[in-house]
């Protein structure tokens, strides 16, 4: 009888493993800071400033505001010193204006009042008043693209570019002096006007409001106390 042999072989199973790797994607929000300004009459106290719109600045500080008319040519210099941070992340550029209004008088004696009458003196700003900026570096940044204007420019009550920015340039920070001017002639310039208090007992009532500018430039120049305001504008763009 024959019998049959059976050979048992060992059965390898082989079993692959598929290993699937997800790799769960993540989005990362980078925020953006601000445009801050500052502005001092000490250099060394320039800071990193606040997020505003405008801000006065602090240059002729009254113990040295006095101008001698008697002078050849009066005038009265002043510096200021500026920063502009730019952190928003935009690149979007930006300018810096400084403006002045109007130098106004303060309640002066009119000598030709027979009532004992006061006069108020307004000289158009743009003719006596003029800034050169300078000294523009950056504390970080790049200057590519960020300048200021060359030579002198009168200021006016609309303002006038001090320091800008380009799109797509200016982020970092960023200073310069603003050098100011401010010189009066010894007769008012034209586009002066002479409010008297009293016009009907007063000679001056010819250059009132409504003679802007008629003849006044022949009248000498008024002694008393004058103000005007200097205010920088930051735009969020050139």
């Amino acid at each position: 009888m024959n019998k049959k042999l059976g050979l048992s072989l060992p059965f390898v199973l082989i079993i692959s493993l598929f290993l699937s790797l997800v790799v769960l994607g993540a989005n990362v929000g980078v925020s953006g800071g601000e445009l801050k300004f500052d502005s001092n009459t000490d250099p060394l106290e320039l800071e990193e400033g606040d997020e505003v719109a405008t801000s006065n600045s602090g240059i002729f500080p009254a113990a040295e505001s006095t101008i001698d008319v008697s002078t050849a040519i009066p005038a009265l210099t002043a510096v200021d010193y500026i920063r502009l941070d730019d952190d928003r992340g935009t690149h979007a550029g930006w300018s810096v204006k400084v403006s002045a209004s109007n130098l106004t008088s303060a309640a002066l004696t009119d000598p030709t009042s027979t009532t004992s009458g006061t006069v108020v003196i307004t000289i158009p700003v743009a003719s006596v008043f003029a800034v050169v900026t300078n000294n523009l570096n950056r504390l970080s940044g790049s200057l590519k693209g960020v300048s200021v204007p060359s030579g002198s420019a009168a200021i006016t009550t609309g303002g006038v570019n001090v320091m800008n920015a380009v799109s797509g340039r200016g982020s970092g920070a960023y200073k310069a002096n603003v050098n100011y001017t401010l010189t009066l002639p010894n007769y008012l310039p034209p586009g002066s006007t002479v409010v008297p208090s009293a016009p009907s007992t007063s000679s001056l009532d010819e250059f009132a409001a409504e003679d802007i500018g008629a003849g006044v430039e022949d009248l000498g120049l008024f002694a008393g106390s004058y103000s005007t305001t200097v205010t920088y504008a930051i735009s969020q763009a050139p």
